[in-house]
């Protein structure tokens, strides 16, 4: 198998590899980690974490300020009609 990230890694170890949610998730955190191909919404999550770090001292003020992204996007992937994916059945 080629690179995973640790989020790749983890999901089968918890159980939440069936997850299509999750794994929507996954490949964006593996594009951004490791590239490959590329996913729908990465240029975006890319736009979103620049403007949410470009005002903060560190990365701890960094990871209060985007917190609430990663639920935002299950949520998102969670309901086809909010990623305006036709086809893409929850």
């Amino acid at each position: 198998m080629g690179l995973r990230t640790t989020f790749e890694v983890l999901l089968p170890s918890f159980g939440f590899d069936a997850d299509r949610s999750l794994a929507e998730i996954a490949a964006l955190v593996h594009y951004l980690d490791l590239g490959g191909v590329a996913v729908l919404g990465a240029a975006g999550f890319t736009a979103i974490l620049a403007g949410a770090r470009s005002p903060l001292p560190d990365d701890d003020g960094l990871l209060n300020a985007m917190s609430a992204v990663p639920d935002d996007l299950y949520a998102a992937y969670a309901d086809p009609s909010l990623t305006n994916q036709p086809g893409r059945k929850p």
